[in-house]
């Protein structure tokens, strides 16, 4: 018998809300990963190395702003960091 077990964690770029984890690309320089939501862009800081074009733009009143920028939490948390720089 053959199982096969997914885990998932809550960082995890497969549990995204908008259903994927970016909108089109392979992240490579000739065919950057695509932004088009809150979410992707959340996404972002679990590749840092790739490559990335916004293709919408995004402000607060974006669908899915309050879910990563709620300033009564943390607000938006920064895409890496000094160790993990983007």
């Amino acid at each position: 018998m053959i199982m096969s077990v997914l885990v998932v964690s809550p960082l995890s770029p497969l549990s995204v809300a908008e259903g994927s984890t970016y909108a089109g690309g392979d992240g490579s320089t000739g065919n950057p990963y695509e932004i088009s939501n809150w979410t992707h862009l959340h996404n972002v800081r679990y590749n840092l190395g790739a490559n990335y074009i916004l293709i919408n733009d995004l402000d607060s009143g974006t669908t899915g702003y309050m879910d990563y920028n709620d300033p009564a939490t943390a607000g938006w948390l920064p895409i890496g960091d000094s160790t993990n720089e983007f």
